[in-house]
């Protein structure tokens, strides 16, 4: 039986691993497609480092959020990102993904809010409209 729940467990990895090679890719390509859209050249870096990096930060963010850090990265107007063209080693540094989480995390406050203002205009105006 232990043999069987090895196997299981080596096929689950190999799962596992197939998944974040998968949005690996799909990162660095959202990256590069961004990076091009917003500035008009092909952004240069070395594909098995950069891979490697996303492989590690897959573990624990998942791709949609990291795909939100990248357009927040690639769309504030920080000095240092800026005199440093955007590069991808600067967005893949601890220092970049602290700050990314710190902005997406404000900028998901104010959507919470943006969208319970929305609900309170849309039930005052049912109100009014009852009261008619």
């Amino acid at each position: 039986m232990k043999e069987f729940d090895l196997l299981l467990e080596i096929k689950k990895k190999k799962q596992n691993n197939k998944e974040i090679n998968s949005d690996v890719k799909v990162l660095i390509d959202y990256f590069y497609e961004q990076y091009y859209k917003k500035f008009g050249i092909e952004p240069y870096f070395n594909g098995g480092m950069v891979g490697k990096n996303f492989k590690t930060l897959l573990k624990k963010y998942d791709c949609e959020k990291l795909k939100k850090m990248v357009d927040i990265y690639l769309n504030t107007p920080k000095k240092f990102w800026q005199e440093n063209g955007y590069s991808i080693n600067i967005f893949l540094s601890a220092h970049t993904i602290n700050d990314l989480q710190f902005r997406l995390k404000e900028q998901m406050k104010k959507e919470v809010y943006r969208v319970d203002e929305e609900l309170k205009k849309r039930k005052e105006r049912l109100k009014n409209d009852s009261n008619i």
